[in-house]
């Protein structure tokens, strides 16, 4: 990024030169490496902006994938615990309707 400002700033300088000096050749050619560097620059900064939120992105994917995950076991753990008590509890109440 500091590279594409200063080259930016360099043809600048050399359009301001040009324009004082009244060369009209070298002044469309360095107006026409000013658009270009600028467009590159532009580029540049839509790709890092799609890396970025394509990245981000799949950190997401993998941040939700990993809690549904842990929601899932904690589920099925609650589901084996309640069905453990509720399990002990019959046996109980079977026993006692038999023996007492």
């Amino acid at each position: 990024m500091i590279t594409g400002h200063i080259l930016a700033k360099v043809v600048i300088g050399f359009i301001w030169a040009m324009a004082v000096a009244h060369s009209w050749l070298l002044l469309i050619i360095a107006i026409t490496l000013i658009t270009l560097f600028i467009s590159l620059e532009i580029l540049i900064a839509y790709l890092q902006a799609y890396i970025f939120t394509f990245i981000t992105c799949l950190t997401l994917k993998d941040i939700v994938s990993l809690a549904e995950e842990v929601l899932y076991d904690l589920a099925i753990l609650w589901l084996e615990i309640r069905a453990t008590i509720c399990y002990g509890f019959l046996i109980g109440y079977l026993y006692r309707s038999i023996y007492y």
